[in-house]
């Protein structure tokens, strides 16, 4: 008798490099920008969600609509010589 099982196992043990391919501007167009709920942020701790905006996960979204991420920050630091930038943000 066949060992499915094992077969696919050793198949997927065997593979050294994995490509998946897929159009970037299909996979953008799926993407949603959602609000995160305070008791998640609560949840997560400080850490962890300053965390999230440094790697990107988290984003601020400001009231003339414009998306900031920390690189955005960042950048906007290093243009202008800010050396130790300081962001305020009120909800409304």
């Amino acid at each position: 008798m066949v060992d499915y099982e094992q077969i696919i196992e050793n198949i997927g043990h065997s593979l050294n490099e994995l490509t998946i391919e897929f159009d970037i501007n299909e996979a953008m167009d799926k993407m949603v920008l959602r609000e995160v709920p305070k008791s998640e942020l609560k949840a997560l701790g400080e850490h962890n969600v300053k965390q999230n905006f440094i790697n990107g996960t988290f984003k601020m979204k400001l009231s003339d609509d414009v998306i900031v991420d920390a690189d955005t920050l960042s950048k906007y630091c290093i243009e202008n010589n800010i050396k130790q930038p300081v962001l305020f943000v009120t909800p409304i």
